[in-house]
């Protein structure tokens, strides 16, 4: 059995207290699975990692990672808006970030103007400046 890894919980609930789970996946990897949730008090579509703790490499890097992701708040920057934990899995609930990993999206369109590579990276830009300008270097850009 394993034990809980003091998770930043605001809540003091679990997700299915505050979230409709959708239970079909919408997306899966080594770690866990990625669901639609909505949340009951207001109708909003967030969407919910669940990992299974065992799985997880270095889970003091994963907590460290979700402290420093849940301080940050930036238009072009995936906001976390819950976290919580249970003996055996973390829960994160997170913006619905549309659109997939920007490769697959370049990739995806018959044209990408020098326009489109201006807007995008734009974003990026002001994404990374924000988190720079709080003294964090992001090693993992999508």
């Amino acid at each position: 059995r394993i034990s809980r890894l003091v998770l930043p919980d605001r809540t003091g609930k679990s997700p299915e207290e505050l979230y409709d789970i959708d239970p079909t996946p919408i997306g899966s990897g080594a770690y866990g699975t990625v669901r639609t949730v909505t949340r009951k008090a207001n109708g909003r579509h967030l969407v919910m990692k669940t990992m299974d703790k065992e799985s997880l490499p270095d889970v003091d890097r994963l907590l460290n990672e979700i402290r420093i992701q849940m301080d940050l708040d930036h238009p072009h920057v995936c906001k976390i808006f819950d976290t919580f934990e249970d003996d055996m899995k973390i829960y994160i609930v997170l913006e619905s970030c549309k659109g997939g990993e920007l490769l697959d999206f370049i990739s995806s369109k018959s044209t990408f103007t020098e326009l489109d590579a201006f807007i995008v990276m734009r974003q990026v830009m002001m994404a990374v400046r924000y988190i720079h300008g709080k003294g964090i270097a992001h090693r993992d850009i999508k």
